[in-house]
């Protein structure tokens, strides 16, 4: 059956794992229904694409409920009466946003551990050791809220509270792309929750063949593609990376606040942002792909992309990382493990070929139409 679907997203032009699955889930989902789409991007708004001026978002917008932004956001949706409204990322405004959405089925995909833990990590910032996720005293003695901002977060704790009760009360079902988070927010009061893993946005790569593997293996080029921030883990993996000998070639793709920390060596290149659409050559080019998050990252998108290119991942035993890699050998609790990993990938190419062959073959696994198909399922 044909449905009227909104799509709401803080932003939809940014780069983000977020806004690269709400940007397919529109794309996939518009082929067979009505599907709108509402931001706060600052562009033109047209009759499918709503955009509300990122002015309009200020930071008292992410705390309090804004009468005049909660009207244009109303207006929008009585003009289109969805017979689901999809809720992504809600962050700059979603008290107003949950009140707007009042009497429609709002179903939420949940792209962060942010709906359980105050400082979106679910992890403890003093010894990195993994949190349970549920927010409270236990914030103020594991070094997550720097001394100065103990009594402030105290008022942010309890805002913080009210949101989740109000999620819980005005959202009908939440979509988590991880197993691990679903069973988190099971264990933490939210109902109707199920896992639908997110679907491979690149195209599969049509070359993939045994001299495309071994050019691949022989290539030793390992990739880093995300965040420059300590929450992903890439200023720890550079500095044991930097200990891998010059056959190893390292490439860092992104931004962030922790780039200007980072030096170029022979070995390591920093790329800088380069454009979503542009970064298939690098996925081609890879041999391995890390993913060294600290924090709980919830189904990373760069995984996916490394699948259809077919290339081996190293990632950390964070959030929903080792349900990806789905090999305990190619993941890591401990960052002086990383190069070890990476030398054990090279020293035995059967490995190497049998997993990137199988993390190909998890195309079909994290498929566009199987994705489609289940979240049609579970909108109807």
């Amino acid at each position: 059956m044909k449905m009227r679907i909104l799509e709401i997203n803080d932003y939809i032009d940014r780069i983000g794992g977020a806004e690269v699955i709400c940007n397919r889930t529109i794309e996939l989902l518009s082929k067979d229904n009505d599907v709108y789409s509402l931001s706060f991007d600052n562009k033109k708004s047209g009759e499918k694409n709503i955009f509300i001026p990122q002015k309009n978002a200020s930071l008292l917008n992410r705390y309090l409920f804004n009468p005049f932004l909660y009207k244009q956001i109303r207006k929008e949706i009585m003009r289109i009466e969805p017979d689901i409204i999809h809720l992504h990322n809600i962050n700059e405004a979603p008290i107003t946003i949950l009140y707007a959405c009042k009497g429609y089925k709002v179903i939420q995909t949940v792209h962060s551990y942010g709906v359980l833990c105050p400082t979106s990590w679910s992890v403890y910032k003093k010894d990195y050791k993994i949190c349970d996720g549920a927010s409270g005293l236990k914030c103020f003695g594991h070094g997550c809220i720097p001394l100065k901002l103990k009594i402030p977060f105290i008022g942010y704790l309890s805002w913080f509270k009210l949101l989740q009760k109000i999620k819980k009360k005005r959202i009908y079902g939440f979509i988590t792309p991880s197993k691990r988070l679903k069973e988190w927010m099971d264990n933490n009061g939210f109902n109707n929750v199920i896992n639908i893993s997110n679907p491979i946005t690149f195209e599969r790569y049509k070359k993939f063949d045994d001299k495309y593997l071994k050019k691949s293996f022989d290539n030793k080029k390992i990739l880093y593609v995300g965040g420059i921030s300590k929450l992903k883990g890439v200023d720890k993996a550079y500095n044991e990376l930097k200990k891998l000998s010059s056959e190893y070639k390292v490439n860092i793709i992104g931004n962030g606040p922790l780039l200007e920390k980072l030096k170029e060596r022979k070995n390591i290149s920093l790329l800088g942002s380069i454009p979503h659409d542009k970064l298939e050559k690098y996925y081609e080019d890879a041999s391995i792909v890390i993913v060294p998050s600290v924090w709980m990252d919830n189904f990373p998108t760069v995984i996916l992309e490394a699948c259809s290119y077919g290339k081996p991942v190293i990632g950390s035993d964070r959030g929903g990382i080792p349900e990806m890699v789905d090999d305990n050998d190619l993941i890591f609790s401990d960052f002086k493990q990383i190069n070890k990993k990476i030398i054990g990938l090279f020293d035995d190419y059967e490995k190497y070929s049998k997993t990137a062959k199988r993390n190909y073959g998890f195309s079909d696994k994290f498929s566009q139409d199987k994705y489609k198909k289940e979240i049609m399922r579970f909108f109807n």
